[in-house]
């Protein structure tokens, strides 16, 4: 592919966790993005979308606001934002779980405090673990822009799942280092964006089904 192939016939970039890392606790399971046993999803070369940290109670991502990103109104919707901000509410969840305990989002809420759009630089959400118990588990987060506002309030109600029975010998050791490939291009998210975004008085003049 060259990069003059539509993104969208491209083969898709990313990975998915090794299955043996279930056998990981919460963290350590985590911890496999930053010691070689995991590369990152496709959404992380598809959006830049990224796992900085995780530590007890706690996770970090990172998002650039590019134009990638932007609706045809010039801003970055909450729907966009909800993607940043449920990878560290759940990853903070599950730094407190037991190996072989899966989780899913129940809920999740955002309040927004003031508009994201490509100048706001990298965004970034810090989650933090409010609550971790046998069925339920409670998150929090902040979002900032890259001039350190805060721009995003948001929380999370996970359901905690029962727990997996392993087969005898699955275990996280089975897991090998990982190696990221040579791209020939720039991640899409590197790359100059296609689409357009309509000026204020187009809304000013016409009506929501015009538009």
């Amino acid at each position: 592919m060259n990069e003059e192939t539509p993104i969208w016939r491209e083969p898709v970039r990313g990975f998915y966790a090794d299955p043996h890392l279930i056998a990981r606790p919460g963290l350590a399971a985590l911890e496999a993005l930053f010691d070689g046993h995991q590369l990152p999803p496709p959404v992380h070369y598809l959006f830049g979308l990224t796992f900085d940290a995780a530590s007890e109670g706690t996770a970090r991502f990172s998002m650039p606001a590019s134009r990638w990103l932007l609706s045809p109104q010039g801003l970055i919707s909450g729907a966009t934002l909800a993607l940043l901000v449920d990878g560290p509410l759940g990853c903070a969840v599950q730094t407190r779980l037991p190996e072989a305990t899966p989780y899913t989002t129940a809920e999740l809420s955002l309040s927004f405090l003031r508009p994201v759009n490509d100048r706001s630089g990298v965004v970034v959400a810090t989650g933090r673990s409010v609550h971790a118990g046998r069925t339920v588990a409670l998150a929090e987060a902040d979002v900032i822009d890259g001039e350190g506002r805060r721009v995003v309030i948001a929380s999370t109600r996970c359901a905690v799942l029962p727990r997996i029975e392993l087969p005898e010998g699955f275990a996280s050791e089975s897991v090998p280092e990982q190696v990221e490939p040579e791209w020939e291009t720039p991640h899409p998210y590197l790359r100059p964006a296609v689409g357009e975004v309509q000026p204020q008085e187009v809304f000013d003049r016409l009506s929501g089904l015009e538009v």
